[in-house]
């Protein structure tokens, strides 16, 4: 990403995990299926990434920000999908 960034492009890191994090995090071994588990497991997950993304991206002299989405986001992400494969 940094190289890219220096090289003038304009980035979005969109990613996934923050359940799997949380749950590495919080020592369960086994996926919860309630969804009250899940939300907590993704809460303590996003935070542990949005830690790891600023810290390696400030070593290359970056900064990083969150944007958090909803349902109506839906059509941004698509075109943000769309931009992102043709790159």
């Amino acid at each position: 990403m940094a190289t890219l960034a220096r090289e003038g492009r304009e980035l979005v890191m969109v990613s996934s995990g923050a359940i799997a994090e949380g749950m590495k995090r919080l020592g369960w071994a086994v996926r919860p299926k309630e969804v009250h588990e899940l939300q907590a497991a993704a809460a303590v997950g996003q935070m542990g990434l949005a830690q790891i993304y600023e810290s390696k991206l400030r070593e290359q002299g970056m900064g990083s920000a969150q944007v958090l989405l909803t349902h109506a986001d839906r059509p941004i992400v698509s075109d943000i999908s769309m931009r992102a494969r043709r790159c």
